[in-house]
């Protein structure tokens, strides 16, 4: 019945671009998906009727729910009321005339087969990471799902490529879309020039697009990388021809989504990194260098299992071992992989390290140690429950 029911979604879904026709953007990549999301809207809004599903709906259910602005909390009433309020809803609202999606890729063939389900005019790549090697087997698997969006754009399309990931930037050629590529690469259409933190975050950039330099302040962006995402949706208004001057005055609202590096009050007087969303090698390595870049008078890193790398799971977790050693004051690593990152970090350094078994743990123990000013990043991948440690540690 479950089945019947999500075809059925499709159906509704497919009947719907049928009749209204809207521009679909869709944005593949490891990370930053959201947040790419989330800039691009605020970026367009001004020049057209947007939508954008509020969370991470990058599932083949959640993207047929984001194409009819329904929400997952919708999806379990039962499916015939659940397509009846959507037809109410196209009945009593102005409908949008773009669409924004995240691709996920759980595993080969997910991204192809959205890909030749939708009818997408642009499509964005922010990156090629470590994530779901296990199913993957390596970074070129990744980045040929990933490619499956890039290969399906018509030639009146755009592919928006990221410039300074050698894997992204090289989809160019398989497209039959012209690229417009975005990052600090010379190569890059949208290139950031300078980019300069305000106190404890925040961002104040130069970048160079559209045969101009604008400035542009991101007070809300806490970690450098994610200044990525800001230029992948600038890319994509040059690819529209949009309000460049407009964007560039909404986009300093930007918020990094819930776990994915928001600087949060904690206990004690602490600063928490809430980085608890996901986690590969990658954005874990790109999170401590963001710990080390934050003023703080100790730096704690509590780092859970990074799942789904298969057999590269033991030198990718000794790799972040070695690295928190160098970064961290204090190392406490959670679940059984990160024994090894725990291992190593002991072998490298005078670092404090502690594990626990369960995340659950972690915040009971941590609480009475925090101090005033201690700056505490919180990461791991979504199975390990790294939000429990961020709800145990926040100031209530």
């Amino acid at each position: 019945m479950k089945q019947l029911g999500q075809r059925i979604l499709w159906q509704r879904a497919r009947d719907y671009l049928s009749r209204y026709r809207p521009l679909i953007i869709g944005i593949a990549g490891s990370t930053g998906k959201t947040m790419t999301k989330d800039a691009i809207k605020l970026s367009l809004e001004a020049d057209l009727h947007v939508r954008a599903a509020a969370g991470s709906y990058n599932t083949p259910i959640g993207i047929a729910l984001s194409l009819l602005g329904l929400t997952a909390r919708q999806a379990r009433l039962h499916w015939i009321r659940l397509l009846a309020g959507s037809r109410l809803k196209e009945l009593t609202a102005e409908e949008p005339n773009l669409i924004i999606l995240e691709l996920g890729a759980d595993r080969p063939g997910d991204i192809d087969f959205l890909a030749n389900k939708l009818p997408f005019t642009i499509g964005v790549v922010t990156n090629v990471q470590s994530t779901h090697l296990r199913l993957f087997s390596s970074l070129d698997m990744v980045a040929h799902e990933m490619m499956s969006l890039i290969v399906d754009l018509p030639r009146t399309g755009h592919a928006v490529l990221n410039a300074d990931d050698p894997q992204v930037s090289g989809m160019a050629k398989h497209s039959r879309a012209p690229a417009i590529f975005f990052g600090e690469s010379k190569d890059a259409d949208v290139r950031l020039l300078r980019a300069q933190r305000l106190n404890s975050h925040g961002f104040a950039c130069e970048i160079a697009m559209a045969g101009a330099i604008h400035e542009l302040h991101l007070p809300h962006v806490v970690a450098r990388h994610q200044l990525s995402n800001v230029l992948a949706a600038l890319a994509v208004a040059v690819a529209l021809e949009a309000n460049i001057k407009e964007a560039l005055w909404r986009l300093p609202a930007l918020l990094p989504p819930p776990g994915r590096l928001q600087l949060l009050a904690g206990c004690h007087g602490s600063h928490l990194l809430d980085d608890s969303y996901s986690a590969s090698p990658e954005s874990t390595l790109a999170a401590l260098d963001t710990l080390l870049e934050l003023p703080a008078r100790r730096r704690i890193a509590i780092l859970g299992d990074m799942l789904d790398l298969g057999l590269q799971s033991l030198p990718h977790h000794q790799q972040i071992g070695k690295r928190a050693a160098q970064v961290a004051d204090v190392l406490v690593t959670v679940g059984d992989n990160m024994r090894a990152a725990a291992g190593a970090a002991l072998k490298t350094d005078d670092t404090d390290v502690h594990h626990f078994d369960d995340s659950r743990n972690v915040g009971k123990w941590l609480a009475n140690f925090l101090k005033e000013d201690d700056l505490v990043l919180i990461k791991g991948s979504r199975d390990m429950h790294m939000e429990e440690v961020v709800k145990r540690l926040v100031k209530t």
